[in-house]
């Protein structure tokens, strides 16, 4: 891929290197890549933002109440008892 630049216009493009050189030979000059991406970045922050499609007649969603953990708290039944059951010590 090369950044090539259009001396008249001051367009930039990144093309495959085959085009490029195609580009060249008519006219464009290669640039470096950080002009590209200024350009890129310049020409994308002027684009106008696209308008969100509003739904006015949307219902909305009751949340869902969240539960907070508590430390020191087992998180199920099952690990209570575990945790709970006394387990015999190894005898030597």
């Amino acid at each position: 891929m090369k950044c090539i630049k259009n001396p008249a216009t001051g367009d930039i493009k990144r093309v495959p290197d085959q085009e490029a050189f195609d580009l060249v030979k008519e006219g464009w000059g290669f640039c470096p890549k950080h002009e590209w991406k200024k350009y890129v970045r310049i020409n994308w922050q002027e684009k106008p933002a696209e308008p969100e499609d509003v739904v006015e007649d949307a219902v909305e969603k009751p949340k869902k109440s969240s539960k907070k953990k508590v430390k020191g708290q087992p998180k199920s039944k099952y690990r209570s008892k575990v945790a709970a059951r006394e387990h015999p010590k190894k005898s030597s």
